[in-house]
């Protein structure tokens, strides 16, 4: 029988370099005035570290039979995770901010640390996607410098092929380097139209010569030829040629001298004589992996009825071996990866097959389904109601979500990994808004009997660290929703009070609707904190502030409760008395005086909301 005592061991260990016993090696980590030292043993380091091995053995022995190593390349904090390592082999990462962990991936690499490397890769993608797409110009250039970072390379390039946007949006994306743009030009599969394309590789280049005017009809040869040079190796990777006229016409023509003459003349006459020979290189159109949503179940009805490997798995991969450029084989290997949810080995094959059938329509439906059908596994939809599109909102309710008479648009729409915590969530969309996380609350909508929909459940602090498909799992079954989740965004331009950004749940949160009889519109105003004790009247104040009226300006205020049931409230009732809940809509409007009224009775105008919805 083999015991192992591994735990023990590392223990141990751990001890020996805490207690720093018999110690023979000084290393001196950080730069001046910051340097700490870590007193460490020869034999531990020349074991666990191929990279200290070398170290040591190029280093003799100081006067007090010491060796000194300087690592001054290291922050001591990295450091210290490091030695702890190569120590006791243990690491915990959970409460290390995500810059400090790729600093640590980076010195691990240049220490050798394979096993290092691989974790800490994989912790990254894992737990920190969105800052890795944040900061993608900056570490993807790290990653390329170095053959040790697989697996954030691969992470990278599925960016770049699938969601470009995230890269050229990138405030960094100026700083960008000439070979990842190259690298991403070159891409066939690049999901952006060219004229953006251009529009960003123009960019890139002004981005290159700051002293250029800012006004391109102040440039002079000089300004163009300075561009042309900073983009020779970009402008040849443009698809002038599938690019639409209209595009040529707006963003290219008044660039056309950073163009070699007989390349822009070509493309003249590619548009005023398309039957003409062409001299200039046509590169090919990249492809769409965009699908209709029908082509996409006539797909899936055809793989059912196309040969897969089922149960023979062992015989198709020998087929792979002996012919591994097979046209049927990497089409039955690609739809086969696709039903068994291997997306990245569905890629591979699907793309082998287009370099051998570079037209198989099939293979390039199939491999936009896989892409599609990839996103929808690890991405979750959330649309959000912030408070604009409250404000902006003429309708029912706070938002429209699915009626088709209004643009789907007003409703923004977020996505985000499902492995990713509700608390990187929350950040994401406090960044997206310019605002601070503490600033932010979301409530979850509730679809009410009356088939009204509204915010009713405030979402607490507590489930930061949850997942968001747990998250969607918990508040999803609430809304009796499958697919998405529909959130409102509450938020606060100030703390509630000492103690906290928002209020208590003894606070009912009602949203406030104006009505405007003079351009007869109905808009979303506000949202207020209110008590259930509270009477109605006491918001008037409240509300003749939000519309710049005077304090004391007589309104008539109604609860929206459903569609074509607006009722006016009794302002010396309290909200408790008139059934006001979380997430309940009341409107208000000035109160008109008896000539409004008969002016807007000759002119055919609704006097109040009731009328005014009646009227639609």
């Amino acid at each position: 029988m083999t015991t192992k005592f591994f735990e023990q061991l590392s223990s141990n260990l751990n001890e020996l370099f805490k207690n720093n016993e018999e110690y023979n090696v000084i290393i001196e980590v950080g730069q001046e005035p910051n340097i700490h030292t870590f007193k460490v043993h020869s034999n531990i380091l020349s074991s666990r570290c191929l990279y200290f091995k070398d170290k040591l053995a190029a280093i003799t022995y100081n006067d007090n039979n010491m060796k000194v190593i300087k690592q001054a390349n290291v922050s001591i904090e990295v450091f210290d995770i490091i030695i702890k390592y190569i120590y006791n082999g243990i690491i915990s990462l959970e409460t290390v901010d995500a810059s400090v962990i790729f600093e640590l991936l980076i010195a691990s690499s240049e220490f050798g640390l394979a096993e290092l490397i691989k974790q800490i890769q994989l912790f990254l993608i894992e737990n920190h996607t969105s800052w890795l797409r944040l900061n993608f110009s900056l570490i993807y250039q790290a990653v390329l410098k170095s053959n040790n970072l697989k697996d954030l390379q691969q992470f990278y390039e599925n960016i770049i092929d699938k969601h470009p946007n995230i890269i050229f949006d990138s405030d960094d994306f100026p700083a960008l380097s000439e070979n990842i743009l190259i690298y991403i030009l070159k891409l066939d599969n690049l999901q952006m139209n060219e004229g953006k394309i251009w529009d960003y590789v123009i960019k890139w280049g002004i981005a290159r010569n700051p002293s250029l005017p800012p006004k391109l009809d102040q440039w002079s040869e000089v300004h163009f030829l300075a561009l042309k040079n900073s983009l020779q190796n970009c402008l040849p990777l443009i698809r002038y040629f599938q690019t639409s006229g209209e595009d040529i016409f707006d963003k290219v023509r008044p660039y056309r001298k950073i163009l070699e003459p007989t390349l822009w003349e070509d493309i003249m006459l590619k548009f005023m004589a398309p039957n003409r020979n062409i001299t200039s290189n046509v590169l090919p159109p990249r492809i769409n992996i965009t699908i209709v949503d029908n082509s996409t179940s006539e797909i899936e009805s055809k793989l059912g009825t196309r040969s897969i490997m089922g149960r023979n798995d062992e015989s198709f991969v020998d087929l792979m071996e002996i012919e591994p450029n097979v046209a049927s084989a990497l089409n039955n290997s690609g739809i086969t990866y696709l039903k068994m949810k291997k997306f990245n080995e569905s890629f591979t094959d699907l793309n082998k097959l287009l370099e051998i059938e570079p037209d198989e329509a099939f293979a390039l439906r199939i491999r936009g389904v896989t892409y599609r059908i990839e996103e929808s596994h690890l991405f979750l939809s959330i649309k959000i109601v912030s408070p604009d599109i409250f404000e902006c909102h003429q309708g029912f309710d706070l938002a429209n979500f699915d009626n088709p008479q209004y643009p789907l648009s007003e409703v923004l729409q977020f996505k985000i990994l499902k492995n990713e915590t509700y608390g990187a969530f929350k950040a994401m969309v406090a960044q997206k808004f310019g605002i601070l996380s503490d600033q932010i609350r979301f409530w979850n909508f509730i679809k009410r009997p009356n088939e009204t929909i509204r915010p009713e459940i405030p979402i607490v602090d507590n489930f930061l660290t949850m997942t968001m498909e747990n998250f969607h799992k918990k508040y999803a079954r609430i809304q009796d929703e499958q697919d998405e989740l529909k959130l409102f965004l509450n938020v606060m331009d100030k703390p509630f009070n000492t103690q906290a950004w928002f209020p208590q749940d003894s606070f009912i949160m009602i949203s406030v609707k104006y009505f405007n009889p003079d351009s007869q519109s109905l808009k979303g105003l506000c949202h207020l904190y209110i008590k259930g004790f509270n009477k109605v009247g006491d918001i008037i104040p409240i509300l003749c502030k939000a519309k710049g009226f005077p304090p004391h300006t007589p309104v008539k205020i109604y609860e929206e409760i459903k569609p074509n049931m607006i009722v006016m409230m009794n302002p010396k009732h309290s909200f408790d008395q008139s059934e006001i809940q979380n997430g309940d809509i009341i409107c208000f409007q000035k109160a008109l005086t008896e000539e409004e009224s008969l002016n807007a009775l000759l002119l055919f105008l609704s006097m109040d909301p009731l009328k005014l919805w009646l009227q639609q």
